[in-house]
């Protein structure tokens, strides 16, 4: 069942057992003293979430206007000139607290999600909360509104801090007891308020870490800089930027001015690549840039490319950040007025400039490299080209071992390579991941491990999965005591398979709305189900976040999940957030894992005898080991040479790596002891492969069978396969790397 069909399936599903799922399992923290909308500010409470408030309305524009100022001294004077029993359809009086960790008026009203009707359209609803500060003091509140609100402390009406994203307010309180007013106007279908305090130097670390790279723009032409921001107008104290070559080298600091956008930076040599970093308050967050015009850098850094030696040890890693810059510099987006085209650039070409400084050197080995890196290695599997995107921390301390947390990518529509792919396409989720990584001190990675259109964690995405993460050790420290998991949605559904066969290698899951039950094909799928396997997380933490409203993922998505980690002793932090959906369904790394799984150890962990249940054979099985293709060099025939090129060619197409072709004149006994070993057709010119013919013979498939897979006669652990040549020439090829979990299950196995 596709991802869009299991959509339609399970969304009136989850609305019918949404009530009783929730009542069951949503973690709904009631206070355990009457709740109360007052908030005691202290030096030391900061930063502090106000959560409950005293709500009342809604109103219309012509019962606003009747009652003046009377909110702002007091609701006892707002019931007395408007009664709760009048035909007001929506109303509410008196603290409310969320019961997921937002306030929405849809819930406070008791309004369902699918509504469209905008029945607050137009209607005013009053929100307060008194701040009850322990000394006059200067803070800042940091406000996420999805309706036109009017803010209010003490009367006053509060004015933002003029820079873009963060709605950012600085406020006097004074010792005791502050009003704060928030007066919301209805408007659109998103009725959602959040707010929170920080002292100064908290609120510059919050601005600060939303800024990673997205500081100045891109594409610095004549040495001229410009921000993007006024990063300035944030704090009073001095706000950096400095600009670092590929050796590691201070080329220039600047510092900025109170209203100047636009700085000259002399020192930066010509179509060259460099980090710049921000210091702000104590928080340093990084950008690559690029001085001059795109086009010129990428031709000075082809022509570098170019003078390498042929063969050279680095030339795939060059060439795949080549790919990426290429299709970026030929994408619409390009002319389109996308805003963060010019943001996908500088990571690029700085990796190219960093590359070709240290030619000798591989990717982990010096300090000087960004922290967003496109990573290409061999896989042991078709020593074919494989890729990850990796994410550091801005500086990585000689000798410290790095907690490393491996995304596993959702289901995609369509079909992509791993450098051009939906998930890299918004540069301000990958912005997201850069900050969180260098907050949290995480080595990060998003391998392509084969995967690509909707399919389970089958043997072949699985085997490479755990390449990837032996790459990234190869090249980094990584604490393997502290390697996480981490999902959302269908993600979550290998994720959990993956986490399931190798309990040993995680410490920790966590999870974002995933899927747990999908239809199964095959017994196959259903002995590697995640309900089938669940069994093995025992002890293993797991974190689910979700969204009570969300749907693309609904909560009927994971119920079962939930379910079952109780009854499997799995430790479980669940917690569902309105609105929450908005974010998580598109952002590669969250920052809710992230906290989860900062104190998360296998260390002391008692170890779980991995069980998986029986299951018939099937060809994904093959592609779990090392592997070759071998085929007849003496066949010249026409037929024969389409059926090999068919097969290369789709391959190809389709993983983005060469397939592993192999003539059967070369082919060594060696050879066939280590690897799978699927023949083309049964007829070669090598004794070495004599007897394998004879026992495929003895095992004849069926005349109208196109594949078949045996057991391997000198590798009990390993599997031939044979492509039936004796078919007319017009065959239908079904291809066994292409969903083949579903497609081609049964195999006739040598018992």
């Amino acid at each position: 069942m596709s991802l869009k069909l299991r959509l339609y399936f399970y969304v009136p599903l989850s609305i019918l057992l949404f009530a009783g799922f929730l009542t069951a399992c949503t973690p709904i923290h009631e206070p355990a003293e009457p709740v109360s909308a007052e908030y005691r500010i202290t030096k030391d409470s900061l930063p502090l979430e106000i959560t409950n408030w005293q709500v009342v309305g809604s109103f219309t524009a012509e019962q606003d206007s009747m009652l003046g100022d009377s909110l702002f001294r007091g609701w006892s004077d707002t019931l007395q000139m408007v009664n709760s029993d009048t035909t007001q359809h929506y109303w509410y009086c008196g603290v409310y607290h969320p019961k997921y960790n937002q306030l929405d008026l849809r819930e406070v009203f008791d309004i369902a999600a699918n509504d469209t009707t905008k029945a607050l359209e137009g209607l005013y609803t009053y929100m307060s909360c008194t701040l009850k500060a322990e000394s006059d003091m200067d803070v800042f509140l940091e406000v996420k509104k999805g309706m036109k609100c009017y803010q209010f402390l003490n009367g006053d009406t509060l004015h933002r801090i003029e820079v873009q994203g963060l709605n950012m307010y600085p406020v006097h309180l004074k010792a005791g007891k502050n009003s704060y007013v928030v007066k919301a106007l209805g408007r659109g279908d998103d009725y959602s308020f959040e707010a929170a305090v920080y002292d100064s130097v908290g609120m510059a670390r919050l601005y600060a870490e939303g800024q990673s790279g997205n500081i100045v723009y891109t594409e610095i032409l004549n040495n001229v800089i410009m921000i993007t921001n006024a990063h300035q107008r944030v704090t009073r104290n001095s706000v950096k930027l400095q600009f670092h070559d590929v050796y590691g080298n201070l080329t220039n600091e600047t510092v900025l001015k109170p209203d100047s956008f636009v700085y000259f930076v002399p020192e930066l040599k010509p179509d060259v690549s460099y980090v710049c970093s921000m210091i702000m308050d104590g928080d340093t967050v990084r950008q690559a840039v690029l001085n001059g015009k795109i086009d010129d850098v990428v031709s000075r850094l082809a022509c570098m490319r170019d003078s390498l030696p042929c063969n050279h040890p680095r030339q795939m890693e060059i060439d795949q950040v080549f790919y990426r810059l290429n299709f970026l510099l030929n994408h619409p987006t390009r002319h389109d007025g996308d805003w963060w085209w010019q943001f996908k650039i500088g990571a690029l070409t700085y990796q190219l400039e960093h590359t070709f400084a240290h030619i000798d050197e591989t990717y982990g080995q010096d300090k000087n490299e960004y922290n967003v890196k496109f990573i290409t290695y061999k896989s042991k599997l078709d020593n074919g080209t494989q890729r990850y995107v990796l994410v550091t921390p801005n500086r990585m301390a000689q000798g410290k071992s790095y907690p490393l947390v491996v995304v596993v990518r959702p289901n995609i529509e369509n079909h992509h390579h791993l450098f051009s792919c939906p998930q890299i396409a918004r540069q301000w989720a990958v912005n997201v991941m850069q900050s969180l990584a260098n907050q949290y001190g995480y080595v990060v990675m998003m391998p392509e491990a084969r995967m690509y259109l909707d399919e389970e964690l089958i043997p072949f995405a699985e085997s490479e999965l755990l390449l990837a993460m032996d790459d990234v050790k190869r090249h980094y420290n990584i604490d393997e005591d502290r390697i996480y998991l981490h999902a959302n949605c269908s993600g979550g559904y290998r994720a959990l398979q993956m986490a399931a066969k190798h309990p040993d290698l995680f410490a920790a899951v966590g999870l974002y709305a995933p899927l747990y039950e999908r239809g199964m094909s095959n017994l196959w799928s259903e002995a590697n189900a995640p309900r089938s396997l669940i069994g093995n997380l025992k002890g293993m933490p797991m974190m689910i976040y979700g969204d009570p409203v969300d749907p693309h993922s609904p909560c009927g998505f994971y119920k079962g999940l939930v379910a079952d980690c109780d009854r499997h002793d799995i430790p479980l932090t669940f917690e569902l957030k309105r609105n929450a959906g908005l974010s998580y369904n598109i952002v590669v790394l969250g920052k809710e894992a992230c906290a989860f799984f900062r104190d998360k150890s296998l260390n002391g962990r008692k170890p779980v005898e991995v069980k998986i249940p029986n299951a018939e054979k099937v060809m994904a099985d093959f592609y779990a080991k090392p592997f070759m293709y071998v085929y007849s060099a003496a066949d010249t025939t026409r037929a024969y040479h389409a059926m090999v090129d068919s097969i290369r060619s789709e391959y190809e197409n389709y993983l983005f790596s060469a397939l592993p072709l192999v003539p059967d004149t070369i082919v060594t006994k060696k050879m066939l002891a280590e690897k799978n070993v699927c023949f083309i057709g049964d007829k070669f010119s090598n004794v070495i492969l004599d007897d394998y013919m004879e026992y495929i013979r003895g095992h004849q498939i069926s005349k109208r069978d196109l594949i078949a897979v045996y057991q391997h006669p000198r590798n009990k652990n390993g599997f031939i396969m044979e492509y039936n040549t004796n078919l007319p020439i017009r065959f239908r090829h079904l291809y066994p790397w292409r969903r083949y979990v579903k497609r081609l299950v049964a195999t006739k196995m040598n018992k």
